[in-house]
């Protein structure tokens, strides 16, 4: 559906490009940075999507039982929360060595 929506703004602003008779450098420039646009559009996209999904994916393994390794120091079930709006895992009060550690989801890798 996103396709088809683009698809037609595009047409649109041809369209009324061919409207305004703009001379046909301006067109082809303008068709051109357009181009650049959606391209520099989708590849951010795409990276972001890829982000997302590597963050599913360590959240999942962490709550179904799985180690992290971020940044030097072992994330599991037992020990850690993980907070969903920061996107952190939080230390759980009841262990002393580990009081007020809080660890981004950004830095941490599945654990071998």
């Amino acid at each position: 559906m996103q396709i088809i929506a683009f698809l037609t703004l595009v047409v649109l602003i041809l369209l009324i490009l061919e409207q305004v008779g703009f001379s046909p450098k301006i067109k082809y420039f303008g068709a051109a940075l357009l181009v650049v646009i959606i391209v520099v559009a989708v590849l951010y996209e795409r990276n972001s999507s890829k982000k997302g999904s590597y963050k599913r994916e360590l959240v999942l393994h962490f709550t179904q039982g799985g180690e992290l390794l971020c940044g030097g120091v072992k994330v599991d079930l037992k020990h850690f929360n993980y907070e969903n709006g920061t996107e952190s895992f939080v230390a759980k009060k009841e262990f002393e060595n580990l009081k007020g550690t809080i660890v981004s989801l950004k830095d941490c890798e599945k654990s071998k």
